[in-house]
Parts: C-alpha cells; sequence; structure tokens
C-alpha cells in the first residue's frame, strides 16, 4: 500500500486530464444521513487506491428501471454494458471513471465500502477520524452527456474505536437529475481504508439499558393500540380520560 501522498501538482494535472477528456463540469451536492451505526478500531493512515477496495459492491441503476450489483475487483466494477474504475488515488479530481456503451440510460450508482472495508471520507478542509487525512465529498463531476446534477448522499456512518467524528461514512449513493446515456463521466469522492487486522467493521450494538427502553416504549405502545381497538379508557396519573 502506498502512503497518503496528495501532492498539488497530481490533483492539478488529474484535473488538466478530465478537463481535456469531458464536457462542461457539472454542479453537485451531498447530504448525509446516519442510517446504521458501525465502528472500527483504526483506519490505516494510507491513501486509497482500487486494489484496496477489492470485495466492495457496486449497483448501477438503469434508467428502465432495472439495476444490476458487481463485486470490485483489483481492476474495478465491470457490468453489463458498464464499468466503474478508480484511475487514482481517491482523492484525485476525477479520479473516478464511470463508462456506459449506450445500451441502457444509468440514472445513479450506490458504492457499498462494507464488504471492502473501504470508507468515505467527506470532511475536505480539516483531519477528523485519527488515521485519516483531509477528506472529499463527491465532486469535479464531468460527463460526456448532461446529466444536469449530481447528488451524493452518503448513509451509514462509521465510528473509530468508538468515537463518532463526523466525517466517516460507508455507503455512497450517486443519483443524475438526467440520465447517463452514453460514454464517460469522471468525478472525485475520497476513500479510506479500515485496519482489518485489528478487526476490520463491526455493527455498532446498544448497550443493555437501550434495549430496556426499547422493550418499554414498545409495551407502551402496544398497550395504547389494545385501549384503542377496545374502547377501554384509559386510566393516567388517577383520571379516567375516555378515548
Amino acid at each position: 500500500m502506498r502512503p497518503h501522498a496528495r501532492s498539488f501538482a497530481a490533483i492539478t494535472l488529474a484535473g488538466a486530464c478530465v478537463g481535456a477528456l469531458a464536457q462542461t463540469p457539472i454542479p453537485s451536492a451531498s447530504a448525509f444521513s446516519n442510517g446504521t451505526d458501525y465502528d472500527t478500531r483504526a483506519l490505516t493512515e494510507f491513501a486509497t487506491f482500487s486494489e484496496d477496495m477489492v470485495g466492495s459492491q457496486v449497483t448501477v441503476r438503469f434508467g428502465d428501471g432495472t439495476t444490476e450489483s458487481v463485486s470490485w475487483a483489483a481492476a474495478g466494477a465491470l457490468g453489463t454494458g458498464w464499468s466503474l474504475v478508480l484511475r487514482n488515488d481517491s482523492f484525485i479530481a476525477g479520479a473516478w471513471k464511470l463508462s456506459n456503451d449506450g445500451s441502457r440510460s444509468i440514472k445513479g450508482l450506490t458504492f457499498d465500502g462494507r464488504p471492502g472495508n473501504t470508507v468515505f471520507d467527506v470532511v475536505p478542509f480539516t483531519v477528523n477520524s485519527p488515521g485519516s487525512l483531509r477528506g472529499k465529498p463527491l465532486g469535479d463531476v464531468f460527463a460526456a452527456n448532461n446529466i444536469g446534477f449530481a447528488q451524493g448522499n452518503y448513509r451509514d456512518r462509521l465510528s473509530v474505536d468508538g468515537i463518532w467524528y463526523e466525517d466517516l461514512y460507508l455507503v455512497l449513493d450517486i443519483d443524475f437529475r438526467f440520465p447517463f446515456m452514453a460514454g464517460d463521466l469522471f468525478y472525485s469522492a475520497d476513500t479510506d481504508n479500515i485496519d482489518i487486522q485489528l478487526g476490520g467493521i463491526t455493527p455498532v450494538v446498544p448497550e443493555p439499558g437501550t434495549y430496556g427502553l426499547m422493550a418499554v416504549g414498545l409495551a407502551s405502545l402496544v398497550s395504547l393500540a389494545r385501549r384503542r381497538r377496545t374502547g377501554r379508557p384509559e386510566v393516567t396519573a388517577g383520571r379516567v380520560s375516555a378515548n
């Protein structure tokens, strides 16, 4: 694996290559939701390249309503009439390349890093989680045809050794306003790697006290539903109130 080296010259060169290969930049934005909580003991402190993400899951959504899911291999994800590859460190502008042969339009895609111990780092200006340098959310989007807008939705947050630093997510959903018809589409979205020697990724299990509170809340809801079905009055705080 390679050290997390990101020079200004490399970023500038990559940006120039994207500009030469693609059309007008496409505006983009990102949103974030907690989803399911996961935890890891540590990150690797290395940049992420294609061979570091093997096992991750890529799902493409087509314009006809169908989908196709492919596991990430060392060379990327190869589907039926489409491919997604990572040409450089994922931090670099335009490092991701989505290709479509035109047999079906593409409405969006989902990259799930959990099976490949890969995580998205979305904070660009500061170093938050230990073992991670500056990140970058979805951006630097260029496409052969006008997709109008690219919306990134990050979910399933990741804590490091029990602490949530607000920068790591395991899944990225990308949706295009207009279908991606054919050709090549480029974008950037920074990723880091999990240190699998220290346990990889594990779901966060609620504390026993949390289970107790959940049980009490569920029992209260069941009791209320029964009273409403039977028409029995509800007794609260020493007084009777009719439903």
